[in-house]
């Protein structure tokens, strides 16, 4: 029976380690090339064929990029050229297509060499991104090109020399190709061939539109891997926009010995405030002298009425370094309203002074209390940080108040407990009358 047990308790263990759920990864494809017959060449054994003549192979992916989605693409080649004549003269080229934006043309007169090396009138350059290389002659230095064509004009953007490792033929080429896309205005690109970075640029959209691409001349092109990574990518963070909730640039260290508080108004989402608070530490003592606690409200209608509800968040800055800029960091953001910020000096040593820099006089967007009564002096150098696209960051600021007043306008009118009475006496005069009218 134990033996029974224990087999069961194997194969369920067995069976829970395979069960376990695989959590989303990248997406990993193999490039699927297309091999076009004007190109001279339309067959699935194109890598690994001599070309032997001076004639383009060419292929290029099914896969098109489209500049908004980020990828990297790793290839693994070598280029052999065997042939003396070649190797003594020069003739060898080959070119890795990046972003190859068009396809063959099928139409074109006998002569035309793609993407337009030679004097044929009817060729025509498909706007590209290329990487161009040539290797012999074996005495002359040999160089790898990073070329990109845009409306029929070849630009060279940068280039490198390569070793006589990479010029030796059976040497395998691992280039990795990675574009890291955010936004249409926050994206990057990367080659890399064989571990060193030949080319970067950042917000090149349109560089990388088009298909991955081999062309050769001469050489004898053997690829060994060509994948395309996809990879799984978080949402982008939100925009944090910070906006200054003071106009003005005067400059003045406030001290707080109890507590100060800033009524403001939002029109947006925001998760952050922050002010530039002195500590009044000597600039001998790195580490600050006294605490500052910080504790945000929701407005209420009045100073009182809303610190006396539920704070919103809290935190305590403990011997701050002097002049730091410290502030209150939301787990989740706040919504558009009205609030109240209430700064207090919690130092447990009176002599330990806390304090923000301020501006002389009000702001239009804030309202200031100075233990609990209002305050216009001085404004703290207040600043948002602001979540989302919107820029409607202030909202309707109420008047400032301390606390509600009772209005000694209206009348004072009988208590409940004076309408009880009153209904009382009314019932027991209702009772005699009836109890009268029938003794009557």
């Amino acid at each position: 029976m134990k033996r029974i047990i224990t087999i069961c308790l194997v194969m369920a263990f067995v069976f829970a380690m395979f069960a376990v759920p695989v959590s989303a990864a990248d997406t990993v494809e193999d490039i699927k090339w297309i091999y076009h017959g004007w190109w001279y060449q339309e067959t699935e054994e194109f890598f690994g064929v001599n070309n032997a003549s001076n004639a383009c192979k060419p292929a290029y992916s099914e896969q098109i990029f489209d500049g908004t989605k980020s990828f990297k693409v790793e290839m693994s080649f070598s280029a052999d050229v065997t042939n003396a004549d070649v190797q003594s003269n020069g003739w060898d080229s080959l070119e890795v297509y990046l972003a190859l934006n068009g396809k063959p043309d099928t139409n074109l007169t006998d002569g035309f060499e793609y993407p337009g090396e030679g004097a044929v009138d009817a060729q025509v350059w498909y706007d590209s991104l290329l990487l161009k290389m040539k290797r012999w002659p074996e005495s002359a230095d040999s160089v790898v090109r990073v070329i990109a064509v845009k409306d029929n004009v070849a630009t060279e953007l940068d280039s490198d020399t390569l070793t006589s490792e990479q010029k030796a033929n059976g040497h395998v080429f691992d280039l990795v190709y990675t574009y890291d896309y955010t936004s249409d205005t926050e994206n990057k690109l990367t080659i890399t061939l064989d571990g060193s970075v030949v080319y970067e640029a950042e917000n090149c959209k349109d560089m990388v539109v088009g298909s991955i691409g081999f062309s050769t001349i001469h050489s004898f092109l053997k690829v060994t891997k060509a994948t395309i990574t996809y990879p799984e990518k978080t949402s982008p963070a939100e925009k944090i926009t910070s906006v200054s909730a003071f106009t003005g640039d005067s400059h003045a260290a406030m001290l707080i010995g109890g507590t100060f508080a800033m009524q403001f108004a939002t029109g947006e989402a925001f998760n952050k405030l922050s002010i530039p608070c002195p500590s009044w530490n000597s600039p001998e003592d790195p580490v600050g002298k006294g605490n500052l606690t910080w504790t945000l409200y929701k407005w209420a209608g009045s100073y009182k009425a809303s610190i006396a509800g539920n704070a919103i968040a809290q935190y305590e800055h403990v011997d701050y370094p002097d002049n730091a800029t410290i502030g209150l960091t939301l787990e989740t953001p706040a919504a558009a309203g009205e609030y109240v910020l209430v700064l207090e000096n919690t130092s447990a040593d009176p002599n330990e002074a806390v304090g923000t820099w301020s501006i002389d006089g009000t702001s239009p967007y804030v309202h200031c209390y100075k233990d609990g009564e209002i305050y216009t002096a001085h404004t703290p150098k207040l600043v948002i940080d602001f979540v989302g696209e919107g820029t409607n960051y202030w909202g309707t600021l109420s008047d400032a108040l301390v606390e509600v007043p009772s209005n000694p306008d209206t009348p004072a009118g009988p208590e409940t407990g004076d309408f009880g009475v009153i209904a009382l006496a009314f019932v027991a005069i209702s009772s005699v009358v009836v109890k009268k009218k029938k003794e009557n």
